[in-house]
């Protein structure tokens, strides 16, 4: 339980990630989010993976994950919304 804990208080303290939105000259909208983790890098790669939502077999959104913490910090549905 304590490695929970301090597994989130790592992300809530310790990243300060950036996030770019751009518009394209074609009218397509990117997001790009980069994850700035100085201190703990080399463990968040490992428990960092991306995750599909569907409920009833339909497709809902995507999300950036990381193992053991609670919450999307950043997700997007396909052709609707993303958000970081």
């Amino acid at each position: 339980m304590n490695k929970a804990i301090v597994l989130n208080m790592v992300y809530e303290l310790g990243a300060w990630c950036t996030s770019v939105i751009v518009k394209l000259a074609d009218g397509t909208i990117v997001h790009s989010r980069n994850l700035d983790y100085n201190h703990a890098a080399e463990d968040m790669r490992h428990i960092t993976y991306r995750a599909v939502f569907v409920e009833d077999g339909q497709y809902k959104f995507d999300a950036v994950m990381f193992g053991g913490t609670i919450g999307t910090y950043t997700g997007m549905k396909a052709g609707s919304f993303s958000i970081s």
